[in-house]
């Protein structure tokens, strides 16, 4: 898996990602969001979830797949342990992910642990390939 670093962002949460492939990406920028929702590591794996996007580009993709996870745990309070990604593909203008999550409701004695993000917001997007491996930064509205 790739690395995320959070760095200093006034207001909000920001955070680096380096992955080694589209992939990768998703579910490093994934991992970040859920640290950033709740710090510990409960795992919940009582069921399963299919996610299936489409965006105009790979970083409307990426916002939009990391809203839909946020949107999973703040409002039908759910969280995922694990993300196994599928399809992720970009083609003339047409960006798709499906993949599946495992998770599970949040105990009672966790939601008030959970940190409330509002957005996964477009600020400072842009994926790019530096030195072979894909780079962005996220910004999260808290």
């Amino acid at each position: 898996m790739g690395t995320y670093n959070f760095i200093d962002h006034t207001a909000d949460i920001a955070v680096e990602i380096t992955a080694e492939s589209e992939k990768d990406l998703f579910v490093t920028s994934a991992s970040a969001l859920r640290y950033s929702l709740i710090e510990n590591d409960i795992i919940l794996e009582s069921d399963k979830k299919i996610i299936e996007l489409n965006a105009p580009s790979m970083e409307e993709l990426l916002i939009d797949f990391l809203n839909e996870l946020n949107y999973y745990c703040s409002v039908k309070k759910w969280l995922f342990s694990e993300i196994t990604v599928q399809i992720l593909s970009e083609v003339k203008g047409n960006a798709e992910v499906k993949c599946v999550l495992r998770g599970g409701d949040i105990p009672l004695a966790e939601l008030n642990k959970i940190n409330e993000i509002k957005a996964v917001t477009y600020h400072q997007l842009e994926i790019k390939r530096v030195a072979g491996k894909l780079k962005t930064t996220l910004v999260f509205d808290i």
